[in-house]
């Protein structure tokens, strides 16, 4: 990931060096300390408009290219670890199952929106009623609008199928 010229405008200092300068380095994980994203997960600019994860950063910098189609997994579960030794290449199968046996897969598909108005059994009901999506909007605390997305299959997507 070598440093670019875009736009006129250069990154002056190489990735290498700005990248390893945000690592605290511990007997265990080695933890970014740069900006970490909410979801735990950080990113870095690699050039001008340009940001990538920092784990993917460090695979690149130790190992060379990811191949094209593949992620970079954690042995450890700490999303802004970037210590070589807890990272390994898997397709994006593997790290969907990976998420799920770390009990992880929660986070994607169950809503957390404490501002949720239906319930799943909620969305079940409405989906199988027979009645118009204005007669539903009368019975549940949504708008008919509401009603027809998720007759359509919007939101709610872990109760789709």
């Amino acid at each position: 990931m070598p440093n670019r010229d875009i736009g006129g405008r250069f990154l002056s200092v190489p990735l290498g060096m700005r990248f390893w300068d945000k690592v605290q380095k511990t007997d265990g994980c080695w933890l970014w300390t740069g900006s970490v994203e909410r979801n735990g997960y950080a990113r870095m600019e690699v050039r001008l408009d340009e940001r990538e994860l920092v784990h993917r950063i460090a695979w690149a910098l130790i190992h060379g290219p990811i191949p094209d189609n593949m992620c970079v997994l954690h042995r450890c579960d700490v999303r802004h670890c970037v210590n070589p030794a807890h990272l390994f290449l898997g397709t994006k199968g593997e790290n969907n199952t990976d998420r799920r046996d770390k009990g992880r897969n929660d986070d994607r598909r169950v809503p957390k929106n404490p501002l949720a108005k239906l319930t799943d059994e909620q969305v079940i009901e409405i989906r199988n009623a027979t009645l118009g999506s204005r007669a539903l909007a009368k019975l549940y605390p949504v708008s008919a609008r509401t009603i027809r997305k998720l007759r359509s299959g919007f939101g709610w997507k872990h109760l789709n199928g």
